[in-house]
């Protein structure tokens, strides 16, 4: 054996000598191959690994043609190196002092190396790479600092693996397979084979990544204690956790997408909400920029109101992805975090009321809000009477949303002067139109009302009708009267009243600045009241909507 282990080695001297690297590698790979990582003690194995690695790395940098066949052997070369350090790990049978530094430089090489090549290797040797380097492990008796270093590289290399999970499940297509798949992202499990559990496999690892990184921010700065860490490297971290938190929200909805793929009501009640909120608190205590809000806000948003981005393939598509309980949930979390920075003011807040007001309207079935009014079917039997049961179930969750909405936005409006007229304009006028829209819609309306409503009341510019799109999940019914158009009119025309008590205290304002300057002007203080900021119409907005609700004879 012996004798067979000199021959090899002799043989990838001369290779080196009259061949090239690739063959020497290939020899020394035999030696490995020959004894399945169990070497006989005579041969120091991480030499061997450390000279076969060298060979690889200089074989597939030379400037031609990039050969997967060499990568994939020099991620292979780095699994034996883990498992070999990991057979070390108490220091038995080596030198701790050697096998330290053989340790740190497998991990410092093998991180250069994905470093250095990430525009020109192919993603999944790269991750693969990256894990085995984060897999080295160090003596138990090494030094403190030397702990403390792996510690670093440990989240230097899960934050590069978690972009480029992120770069690969975005970039999943129709022609993907499984062979694009790092074999690291599904150890110890099948590979998988439909184009969905590809990318549900690629999303599930970058949100893997980000715990990780989690963990090891936590256990770094408990051992700050006893060895301070600098303000740079500190900075660092806290960068690189900012820059992976939108990325684990991304992978997080992306995997609640596949939990409500067979079906909304099911995959509504497996909405993990809690996940996404401990994603923020983490977020927030970092003291993000306003730019890290807004992106969170755009993935909110367009999981709420179905607008995520889709694929050409069937297996790629799902429903809307949050129901909007948690969408306007999160959304309120986020304003929270918001409130901290000093450029947030009322009119940033009344705008946000805006956007969750109209993500529910959004969501809001007409025809199933009419059902929810009527009370449970008798004939709750047939199987088309309880998917209406269903959905008249999430509209009336979601009115009952929209009523809490506007219960704060309406105390808002009354104890705070700086409400902007617009948005009051806003609120009045759409929910007026949903009231017209669930009168409309309901066919216990008579004829002559329904002609009535046709002809007297109009929708109103500068409200936002609702859009009849998909259904989100609900629990439990909020109460027959958000089903009720009356409920609406009575609310918009309360928001009317906020707007004309606001609208009379500023031409009052404006008639006591202009009493000085009386006798200068040529028009009366009362006549130019009445036409200042062209808001004529926008005044008698509260007595026009009374007008409309005593013809339908709604009691307001």
């Amino acid at each position: 054996m012996k004798t067979q282990v000199q021959l090899s080695f002799k043989l990838a001297s001369e290779a080196l000598q009259h061949g090239g690297k690739t063959q020497g590698a290939q020899l020394l790979q035999r030696i490995l191959d020959k004894y399945n990582d169990n070497l006989p003690p005579e041969i120091d194995a991480f030499a061997l690994l450390r000279c076969t690695a060298r060979l690889l790395i200089s074989a597939v940098s030379e400037p031609s043609t990039v050969d997967e066949e060499l990568l994939s052997r020099l991620c292979g070369i780095y699994k034996s190196a883990a498992l070999s350090t990991r057979k070390y790990h108490n220091g038995q049978g080596q030198d701790s002092q050697c096998l330290l530094q053989e340790c740190k430089w497998f991990e410092k090489t093998g991180y250069n190396t994905a470093v250095q090549n990430l525009k020109s290797w192919p993603v999944r040797y790269l991750i693969d790479l990256l894990h085995y380097s984060c897999h080295i492990q160090y003596p138990v008796n090494a030094p403190q600092g030397a702990h403390r270093e792996k510690l670093i590289h440990d989240i230097n290399s899960n934050y590069i693996q978690a972009i480029l999970y992120t770069a690969q499940a975005r970039s999943v297509s129709p022609l993907s397979t499984k062979e694009d798949l790092p074999k690291t992202s599904y150890s110890g499990k099948p590979p998988p084979c439909s184009l969905a559990d590809i990318k549900l496999t690629l999303y599930r690892n970058v949100f893997n990544r980000y715990t990780q990184v989690d963990r090891l921010v936590n256990t770094f700065h408990e051992s700050s204690a006893s060895i301070p860490a600098t303000e740079g490297v500190v900075e660092s971290i806290r960068r690189k956790q900012l820059v992976l938190a939108p990325l684990a929200f991304e992978a997080l909805l992306f995997m609640q997408c596949s939990n409500t793929r067979d079906g909304t009501e099911q995959g509504s009640s497996m909405v993990d909400e809690l996940s996404f909120k401990h994603i923020f608190d983490q977020t927030m205590a970092l003291s993000p920029p306003q730019k890290t809000y807004s992106i969170f806000a755009d993935m909110i948003l367009a999981a709420g109101t179905g607008n995520h981005s889709t694929s050409s393939d069937p297996g790629l598509l799902g429903p809307p992805m949050l129901p909007v309980s948690t969408t306007v949930n999160l959304l309120i979390k986020l304003i929270t975090g918001l409130k901290t920075h000093p450029s947030y003011d009322a009119a940033q807040a009344t705008k946000w009321m805006r956007c969750m007001v109209q993500v529910v309207l959004d969501q809001l079935d007409m025809g199933a809000t009419v059902e929810a009014g009527k009370g449970p079917s008798p004939d709750s039997a047939d199987v088309a009477t309880v998917d209406l049961t269903i959905s008249e179930t999430h509209c009336m969750k979601n009115l009952g949303i929209l009523a809490m909405l506007t219960d704060h936005a309406l105390l808002f409006a009354r104890s705070f002067d700086t409400y902007p007229a617009e948005e009051l304009q806003w609120l009045a006028t759409t929910l007026f139109n949903l009231a017209i829209d669930i009168y409309v819609a309901s066919p216990s309306s008579s004829s002559s009302l329904s002609a009535s409503a046709s002809g007297s009341a109009p929708r109103f510019q500068g409200g936002t009708a609702r859009s009849e799109t998909g259904e989100h999940g609900g629990t439990e019914s909020e109460g027959i009267g958000v089903t009720r158009p009356e409920t609406w009119a009575k609310r918009a025309v309360e928001f009317a009243d906020v707007l004309g008590l606001k609208q009379k205290g500023s031409q009052n304002r404006n008639q006591h600045q202009n009493q000085d300057q009386y006798l200068e002007r040529s028009t009366p203080p009362t006549a130019r009241a009445r036409a200042i900021g062209g808001h004529e119409e926008v005044t008698g907005l509260a007595r026009t909507l009374r007008e409309r609700c005593q013809r339908f004879k709604w009691v307001v």
